[in-house]
């Protein structure tokens, strides 16, 4: 049973936003273990690349925001970012095989996986395709939700692997610069199946305009705070991205 034929039709789906991040230290395997069995219909996370080209899981392409390591993520080897700890928590980042082993146990968890670039705002070469070969190697690629801010990642992961998910991720501050909200989620739209995952205030104030282009594949992050988490499950969205799933799948299934 993959992650659509588990989902009830009609109700949004809750995607943990790096784990949970609010109830959670944020893209650990702590994080991903409390998601399994939860209920939620999903966990996202996020890809970059060690110097020795292991994959880890950690969202800034730098390491001081949220470890207690220095420098960026791309000039550290595997080994060294597994001395680390993630702020909040007794383990570094994880390696992407670890976080697929622990996620990889329940089978209702779609795995929304978005491609980093790193500190000088490069997605490395064969990153996608490397995501994709470990997610097949134990059985999960239908369970995968590719995610990028870049829909050139997304139409080249399509082509490679036809009928993978994909989500392209919107925000306001950076749509400008390939030509306005239009442009890109009518780009987003052309990649078949292609979910348009917008910043939660963005896709309010476009909200018509969104549900009549694209029905049915119309996401929103961060969704965090009660009332915007209420609002955004009384509207025909895909999914809903949170750093609160455990409030968010309360308000839902209440």
């Amino acid at each position: 049973m993959n992650s659509d034929q588990a989902h009830l039709p009609g109700r949004p789906r809750i995607i943990a936003h790096r784990g949970g991040a609010a109830e959670q230290a944020q893209n650990t395997l702590g994080a991903f273990r409390a998601c399994v069995g939860s209920g939620i219909d999903g966990v996202e996370f996020d890809v970059h690349q060690a110097r020795d080209g292991v994959l880890i899981i950690h969202h800034d392409a730098w390491l001081d925001r949220s470890t207690d390591g220095h420098g960026a993520v791309a000039v550290h080897t595997a080994q060294a970012l597994a001395a680390l700890k993630v702020r909040g928590a007794a383990e570094g980042p994880p390696r992407l095989d670890d976080a697929l082993e622990a996620l990889g146990t329940d089978p209702r968890l779609e795995l929304h996986l978005e491609v980093k670039t790193d500190h000088r705002g490069r997605v490395p070469d064969g990153l996608v395709q490397r995501c994709l070969e470990a997610a097949a190697a134990r059985g999960l690629t239908d369970r995968l939700v590719i995610t990028s801010f870049r829909a050139d990642d997304l139409e080249r992961a399509v082509t490679t692997c036809p009928g993978l998910r994909t989500a392209l991720a919107i925000q306001l501050s950076t749509s400008w610069m390939v030509g306005g909200l239009e442009v890109l989620v009518e780009r987003g739209l052309r990649i078949p199946g292609c979910v348009i995952s917008l910043e939660s205030l963005l896709a309010r104030t476009n909200l018509e305009w969104l549900l009549e282009i694209a029905p049915g594949r119309l996401g929103v992050w961060n969704a965090d705070d009660e009332d915007d988490l209420r609002f955004w499950l009384g509207q025909p969205v895909r999914q809903i991205i949170t750093d609160r799933p455990t409030l968010a799948l309360r308000l839902r299934d209440d």
